[in-house]
């Protein structure tokens, strides 16, 4: 029987939209650019520093190790799995990185705006296919590329797994696209090149999403979704097929996705030694988790469609009941807009796109509905959107086109030009206002304890960036506000204790922090060493020794407690036995930064300061994104008489820690040096 095809947008229709198309999505893409550059100065915040400072990522074999281990796996090598995520392309992205860029964040943050410059040429390229019209490809595309909920995704290297698995999701339908126009022209429906080059492409695409993004198992029921929805009708069976055949067609065009995901699964598996894991921090019950769905995708919502909400956190409140309004106001809400919705849109002679827009939406945001599975401190997060958004920036962009058509063939309303102007530009502003929150540790989780005060990590979190900066006593503000929330918090009281013994509480900080360790199920090495450092500021050379033997036991501890010790002999005037220390670790390994840094003051100490400045650049440059490591250099250059320099380098350490007293203290005679030379 003859067949035609009753797809809403089918592939082979006239298009319409701008006479050069190109020419408008590359200015797009320059736009998008500029907006994002902001970010260029932007440095490593939260996981950033873990996972692109972590020690393997320097060797070549932290690329294809990662196939074989989690994707946190260099945390604890001797321990694995360490998480729940499979994700090798994203390590691999990593190590490339550095040793493309090094430590510097410029190059990581150049990198991901890249990514998402390529994820917005790419919504163009599907949304035009699926809409069969350019303008609304581009309005679509310009909507994801300045949708401030996307700007997460972007401006932080930690979630560039977002862009990078939009890039092969929507590569991957793009190809299937392909592939089934062939097949909708064929009468015999024979397998011929082009659709089996198209379809070997999408299956290659989709592995390449699967090893960035556990999400993408879902992607074959994107692709049933769609033949379901446009499965073509016999012509004598009026507008519609039948139900049989919209299984039969989702069945068949989604059969070889399935098997590439089961194999994913097979390997997963093999490699973790599970399919999925409980996030052991969440403590939301199962029917918690159920029933706060829909206060979820109630957020998910706003956050597209109220820009200026753009941020790194979102309150979420927990329902633990039906009675409660926090599960019945969201469901009569989704009630109302879907009940809207059907109304509106039931007889729209492009309801079966909307129709999918809507499945696509679902299916990608349906993993981050498993609420009870994800880290507590941002169970509903912006970046979680950056690929379902695609779907309603797509519908939002067709219905506009559609509803307000041009009055000549192939054009746009002036109205909606302008209209859409508008609102892309206010898109870009508050864009470009939010990549503020990724700017630095302090920053990012200032906002966050901002929107979600409940959250006692949060507050950690910031009395930590705050101590780093030097801001003691908010530090020490916010350290406590998190122990009165949770006062079983070992890592939160050893911090607080720090911040005390920076605040001259030696001997309370030295009590605070042993009763920390007892409260830490597993003490790394670094927490002994510096609980050594503590008992010997308060004169307790007993605890500290012990505090080292017990360092000197975990794994990688030994050469930390021996360089601990060099740093104790010098502390207490024994410079030579503080160098013949540190060198004899040296000799071992060249590139320990901290024993360099020792070894730069132990020389500088001793007045050697040319050896010492040669010492402190080493140092500093096996970590250039850490400012403090600027201060040694800025005082031997001091010592030399070179003013000039000796203060450039004084400022880049009062950038990154600009209430550190020692720093501003050496800022202060530099100035007054160069007074008195003018």
């Amino acid at each position: 029987m003859a067949r035609r095809s009753n797809m809403a947008a089918p592939e082979n229709a006239a298009r319409s939209g701008p006479a050069n198309p190109c020419a408008w999505v590359v200015r797009l893409l320059f736009l998008t650019l500029i907006v994002y550059s902001r970010s260029l100065g932007s440095g490593f915040v939260f996981d950033d520093r873990a996972w692109a400072g972590n020690p393997y990522v320097r060797n070549w074999s932290f690329v294809w190790k990662s196939f074989a281990n989690d994707a946190w796996w260099f945390m604890d090598p001797d321990h694995p799995p360490w998480s729940a995520y499979y994700r090798p392309l994203l390590d691999a992205w990593a190590g490339l990185n550095f040793h493309l860029f090094g430590l510097h964040p410029a190059g990581w943050h150049a990198m991901e705006i890249g990514f998402h410059l390529l994820a917005v040429w790419m919504v163009y390229r599907v949304a035009s296919m699926l809409s069969a019209n350019d303008w609304t490809g581009l309005l679509a595309a310009g909507l994801f590329a300045l949708a401030p909920v996307s700007a997460e995704s972007v401006a932080w290297p930690s979630a560039v797994c977002q862009p990078l698995y939009a890039i092969f999701a929507l590569g991957a339908f793009e190809f299937y696209l392909r592939a089934r126009l062939p097949a909708e022209q064929s009468a015999d429906r024979k397998m011929d090149p082009h659709r089996i080059r198209s379809l070997a492409i999408s299956l290659a695409m989709l592995a390449g999403g699967l090893l960035t993004y556990e999400t993408a198992v879902l992607f074959p029921f994107l692709i049933a979704a769609y033949a379901c929805i446009f499965a073509p009708a016999p012509v004598d069976d009026g507008d519609g097929a039948t139900l049989a055949a919209r299984i039969r067609a989702a069945a068949v065009a989604s059969w070889p996705y399935a098997i590439e995901v089961a194999s994913y699964l097979a390997l997963r598996f093999r490699v973790l030694g599970f399919i999925s894991h409980p996030n052991p921090a969440n403590h939301m019950s199962r029917t918690e988790a159920i029933l706060t769905i829909p206060s979820a995708v109630v957020q998910y919502l706003f956050a597209l469609v109220i820009p200026w909400r753009a941020a790194p956190a979102r309150h979420l409140p927990i329902a633990a009941s039906l009675s409660e309004p926090s599960f019945y106001m969201p469901v009569a809400l989704l009630t109302a807009i879907g009940g809207l919705g059907f109304m509106t849109l039931r007889r729209h002679p492009r309801r079966r796109l909307y129709c999918f827009c809507a499945a696509w939406f679902l299916i990608a945001l349906a993993p981050m509905l498993n609420l009870g599975g994800l880290f507590p401190a941002s169970v509903v997060d912006d970046r979680y959107l950056y690929f379902p958004s695609i779907a309603f920036w797509l519908f939002i962009a067709d219905l506009t086109i559609s509803t307000w058509p041009a009055p000549f063939e192939g054009g746009i309303r002036r109205e909606v030009a302008l209209g859409a102007v508008a609102f892309l530009a206010l898109c870009a502003a508050i864009d470009f206002s939010a990549q503020s929150f990724w700017r630095s540790d302090a920053a990012l989780f200032s906002a966050y304890s901002a929107a979600a005060p409940e959250v006692e990590f949060f507050h950690y979190r910031l009395g930590v960036a705050l101590a780093e900066r030097g801001e003691y006593a908010a530090a020490r503000s916010e350290l406590k506000t998190a122990r009165s929330m949770d006062p079983g918090h070992g890592w939160n009281l050893y911090n607080l204790a720090l911040v005390d013994e920076r605040m001259g509480d030696r001997r309370d900080a030295l009590e605070t922090i042993s009763a920390a360790l007892d409260k830490i199920e597993d003490p790394t090495p670094a927490a002994f060493i510096q609980f050594a450092l503590v008992a010997d500021a308060a004169g307790d050379s007993a605890r500290a020794e012990s505090a080292l033997q017990r360092a000197a036991l975990l794994p990688g501890g030994a050469n930390a407690a021996e360089l601990t010790r060099a740093q104790l002999r010098f502390h207490h005037g024994d410079s030579a036995g503080a160098e013949t220390a540190v060198r004899k670790l040296l000799a071992h390994d060249p590139a320990d930064e901290p024993a360099l840094s020792t070894l730069g003051a132990v020389l500088a100490a001793e007045k050697r300061y040319a050896d010492a400045l040669e010492i402190d650049r080493r140092a500093q440059a096996l970590a250039p994104d850490e400012p403090l490591l600027h201060y040694p250099i800025a005082y031997t250059l001091h010592r030399l008489g070179r003013e000039r320099e000796a203060r450039e380098e004084c400022a880049i350490a009062l950038a990154g820690a600009p209430n550190e007293p020692k720093v501003r203290a050496l800022m202060d005679e530099i100035d007054r040096a160069l007074d008195a030379a003018r």
